[in-house]
């Protein structure tokens, strides 16, 4: 009687706690600098490629941004409702904002319906993708 008191406890704590819940609830765990060298290699660059070649860009680059998007659902843990933690704010932009943006990208960039402004719009944001992660990596390394 006393072991099951003891892990309702833990459990209680865990859930009061939850900075530790919303950090381990992804479904793959990946460490911070090699997200941080995927960020640069495949998704800065393929949204800097996509600006450069624009309409002659390969159809598997598209495919891969749909890949991608899929991805950040095994590596990015699911966000609760907490506004006021940075990282949980990350969380619920990469749900709401790049798994639509990506898979929109990859069907419009298909179907050659990009438009000039929007080639511009994804070079900037990779070189954004690229430098933000750059950064991060470094200091992490450090």
């Amino acid at each position: 009687m006393l072991k099951k008191q003891f892990y309702q406890n833990i459990i209680l704590e865990l859930l009061k706690n939850n900075k530790f819940i919303l950090y381990k609830m992804s479904l793959l765990y990946l460490p911070m600098k090699y997200v941080n060298i995927m960020h640069i290699l495949i998704i800065g660059a393929s949204l800097v490629y996509i600006s450069y070649y624009q309409s002659k860009t390969p159809f598997w680059i598209y495919y891969l941004l749909i890949v991608l998007s899929l991805g950040i659902v095994l590596f990015v843990p699911i966000p609760n409702l907490d506004l006021t933690n940075f990282r949980n704010l990350l969380y619920i932009a990469h749900y709401i904002l790049f798994i639509p943006g990506f898979i929109a990208v990859a069907y419009f960039g298909l179907h050659n319906k990009l438009t000039k402004d929007s080639y511009v719009a994804l070079g900037f944001i990779g070189t954004f993708v690229i430098l933000y992660h750059l950064y991060k990596l470094l200091f992490r390394i450090m």
